[in-house]
This record gives structure tokens, sequence and C-alpha cells, in this order.
């Protein structure tokens, strides 16, 4: 499950907590301000959580679902 930064202070308290589960390996910074309870997070789940609004299509879809293992261009 992704949190970003708000909901996790509003979960543990303060940036000191969250830190410390970081370094016990309880929780882990995917990016700036979007944190996890799993290690590996796939590439679709985050950006769909970044952008909930988005529609990822054509080139992007077919990597990111598996269906071809060339990389789009950006």
């Amino acid at each position: 499950m992704l949190r970003t930064r708000a909901e996790c202070i509003k979960e543990y308290g303060s940036d000191y907590y969250i830190n410390r589960l970081i370094v016990e390996g309880k929780l882990f910074r995917i990016e700036k301000g979007i944190f996890s309870e799993k290690e590996y997070v796939p590439e679709l789940v985050i950006l769909s959580y970044k952008y909930p609004r988005a529609v990822i299509t054509m080139d992007t879809a077919f990597y990111l679902y598996g269906f071809t293992d060339v990389v789009p261009d950006l």
C-alpha cells in the first residue's frame, strides 16, 4: 500500500518515527514523498498513485503490462 508523507505523519506521528521505520526496514521510501510497506512496487502502481486521472496508452501500456520488452521512448 502506498502512502504520502502526510498520511505517514498522520499514522506514525512525526518524521522521526517515519525515518526510524525506514531504518528498521518496515517502511520504504519509493520516491520523494511516497512511501510503501513493500520494498518493491510495480511501476504501474506508482504511476497510478501519482497520477490517478492519467490514462496510460500505446507503447507505455504495452511495456507496463508486460506485452513487450522494448522500453518506450519518453
